[in-house]
């Protein structure tokens, strides 16, 4: 495990010397910073800090089902062992790899992208008016008549009609459901409890909503499980959660939407050439249509919150 965990804060520190390469900024280094931090130990006068301690101590912990408490010693004795490998790793080039390269450049786009959502995040601001206009729509959606009933299933149409000759008599649905119903529910007198009609099959569902309450159906009722005598015992309109429940994801869900508006934005003003390849047909296979024509829809894109690489507990001794 110590292994694995050593590799994945490598890769993590040698993200930092892509990006800087990449990008250029001369004020991005792969060191870590000493300002407002102790040096806890050096490594070929690379400093090791509290800060970089407390940094992979965090992730591993948040990550964690149970806290784990290991000393600071522990990991900085890892932190060493990583920057070991990883000098060594520069000294013999190992970020020269096209493929080493190309996964530290995807890394540090995430870290840095991450890092400015969540700033971004921060600064959005979501007004009362906002999360209430998003609430009516959603409660809107969400009215539904939710039916309470009871039913009888049965494989043969005869027998559904001899059960609702019973009921015409004055039989007990109950007593009937639990003698004749083959379905999971006989045991409990075919109560099916409060279900919105989605829930059911349309042909079950368009049934229960034709009775009214207390009525049963006066003929089987076909659908791929059989013949169903149904008796609809209450009806109510289905209510959405309070406003207060949702808040919270509601919140959320604008400051989503304003980050892909930002993203849009962002997309707007930036020379984004993307260069598209058709890679040759095999024998027999059909051509594939192209993005924008006729009867096709590019997919939606979306942006998505990564977390950072798992980090992984020195193994204690």
């Amino acid at each position: 495990m110590k292994q694995t965990f050593i590799k994945a804060c490598v890769l993590g520190s040698l993200t930092l010397v892509s990006a800087c390469k990449e990008g250029g900024d001369e004020g991005f280094s792969d060191a870590f910073v000493t300002e407002g931090t102790t040096v806890l130990a050096t490594v070929n006068e690379q400093p090791i800090t509290k800060q970089a301690v407390d940094t992979v101590k965090d992730e591993f912990n948040k990550r964690s089902r149970q806290p784990v408490n290991i000393p600071d010693e522990r990991w900085t004795e890892e932190l060493v062992n990583r920057e070991l490998l990883y000098q060594e790793a520069k000294k013999q080039g190992v970020y020269k790899n096209p493929d080493i390269r190309t996964k530290l450049a995807l890394s540090a786009r995430s870290i840095l992208s991450d890092a400015y959502v969540q700033d971004y995040m921060k600064d959005v601001q979501v007004s009362e008016a906002d999360i209430q206009k998003e609430y009516d729509a959603y409660a809107d959606k969400m009215k539904s008549p939710e039916f309470k009933a009871r039913h009888i299933l049965v494989k043969e149409e005869q027998t559904a009609k001899d059960i609702i000759a019973k009921l015409d008599k004055g039989g007990d649905f109950s007593k009937l459901a639990k003698e004749k119903s083959t379905g999971p529910s006989a045991k409990k007198g075919g109560e099916l409890g409060w279900f919105v009609p989605k829930q059911m099959v349309p042909a079950f569902s368009d049934a229960v909503a034709t009775l009214n309450n207390g009525e049963y159906t006066k003929t089987p009722v076909k659908t791929r499980f059989g013949y169903h005598v149904i008796i609809r015992d209450d009806s109510r309109e289905k209510q959405p959660p309070s406003l207060d429940k949702m808040k919270n994801s509601i919140e959320s869900m604008i400051k989503q939407k304003k980050l892909q508006e930002h993203v849009k934005q962002l997309r707007e003003t930036s020379n984004v050439v993307i260069n598209k390849t058709e890679p040759a047909p095999t024998a027999g296979t059909p051509a594939q249509p192209q993005p924008g024509a006729a009867g096709t829809t590019p997919p939606p894109v979306k942006v998505e919150q990564k977390a950072p690489a798992q980090q992984q507990a020195p193994t204690p001794k």
